[in-house]
């Protein structure tokens, strides 16, 4: 399954890399919340969002809603 991290720190960002890679997964890292969202709407998205909830740029919250609107149809699953 792919998988995104959007984590703005370095450290955190890298354990949960490792860990999902460890079990299978493919992984995409973002450090910021616009970065996340661009990385959502491409057609290939991820279908696991794994969220820091204080990030740069767009919100974890900010995020989820626009989630919740946009991506509704492909059935994403965020966890914050």
């Amino acid at each position: 399954m792919r998988v995104l991290i959007a984590e703005d720190d370095i450290v955190s960002r890298r354990i949960l890399e490792t860990l999902l890679r460890n079990w299978g997964h493919e992984v995409v890292t973002t450090f910021d919340g616009d970065q996340a969202w661009q990385t959502m709407r491409a057609p290939d998205a991820p279908a696991l969002a794994i969220l820091d909830v204080m990030m740069p740029g767009l919100t974890a919250s900010r995020f989820a809603a626009a989630c919740a609107s946009s991506l509704r149809q492909h059935h994403r699953t965020l966890f914050c």
